[in-house]
């Protein structure tokens, strides 16, 4: 068997559908977006934005930063089918949320290291994970851990939880990039604990969120329910490299044959980005009677 590579991103796609981790990982097929993707992708563009900006020590308006996202969604809506999505109301969040989030973290004590910068490692024998930490930080407040911070940040409608943060696979992948279990410091020693964070931007129910009352006296202001950001910190030592090796070890052992990574119809089929080619997730729809757009059946479908 040749060399395997994965994408950090993916890899915790396996807990909720092996067969969407397969499409993800070893097809070409083309993802169908959805607003949520859209909404995801735009704001992380555009707080790469503000971040690179403090790198740089380059000042500007926070509004620019909101701008970038705006650029971003519109080149993620060209090169990506999507499903229905209302690209004036994507582009309207997506410029509130990252304004907001970098109002919020203008005299932000966090000092950035690096933003979107591409890594990749070779974690088992002939298996190559690839990925783009969000944020990496400097911290220097204790000589006897690692300098770095790696940060991932999540765009969610609901809250994650520190369980979730804690199991999560791609941020054990960023801390293992970063020197986690191998890499070995003349001042520090060996990094055998790296600490991690999860910057999870919470819109809630987007159409709430949103909304702006027109009281009298309560013009411009939000009602409950506008966005938070809930930072979880968690921790990467050598018991959760040993969970990753495991679960690559699995995958190697799997192969790149789709039937070795069985459906898991449940309703987030419904939103799953490969509905249209998996056929389980299509025989779930009709079931369902959800509708199966006619324009998105050309999609080729896996072998």
């Amino acid at each position: 068997m040749g060399i395997i590579k994965l994408r950090a991103s993916a890899l915790d796609a396996f807990a909720y559908c092996p067969r969407k981790f397969y499409y993800a990982s070893f097809t070409s097929l083309t993802p169908i977006g959805s607003h949520a993707m859209a909404l995801g992708t735009a704001v992380h563009a555009g707080l790469a934005s503000f971040w690179q900006a403090k790198l740089d020590r380059v000042s500007k308006p926070t509004f620019d930063h909101a701008l970038a996202a705006r650029d971003a969604l519109e080149k993620e809506v060209e090169t990506r089918i999507y499903d229905g999505l209302d690209r004036d109301r994507a582009s309207a969040r997506a410029i509130f949320m990252t304004n907001w989030y970098s109002i919020q973290h203008e005299q932000s004590q966090d000092m950035p290291a690096a933003v979107e910068v591409a890594l990749s490692y070779e974690i088992i024998p002939d298996v190559i994970v690839t990925g783009h930490p969000d944020l990496i930080l400097e911290d220097d407040s204790d000589p006897a851990r690692s300098r770095l911070v790696v940060v991932d940040h999540k765009v969610k409608k609901v809250a994650f939880s520190q369980r979730q943060a804690d199991r999560l696979l791609q941020l054990t992948a960023y801390a293992v990039f970063l020197g986690l279990g191998w890499l070995k410091t003349p001042l520090r020693g060996s990094i055998d604990e790296m600490d991690c964070r999860v910057d999870n931007l919470v819109h809630g129910p987007m159409d709430q969120t949103f909304r702006i009352p027109t009281e009298p006296g309560q013009e411009g202001q939000l009602r409950a329910g506008q966005p938070r950001l809930v930072e979880l910190k968690t921790r990467r030592g050598a018991a959760d490299v040993a969970t990753l090796k495991d679960f690559l070890r699995d995958v190697q052992s799997r192969g790149e044959k789709q039937e070795h990574y069985a459906a898991k119809v449940t309703p987030l089929c419904q939103s799953c980005s490969y509905r249209l080619a998996c056929a389980e997730g299509k025989a779930y729809l009709r079931h369902r009677n959800l509708p199966l757009l006619a324009d998105l059946e050309r999609l080729p479908v896996a072998a």
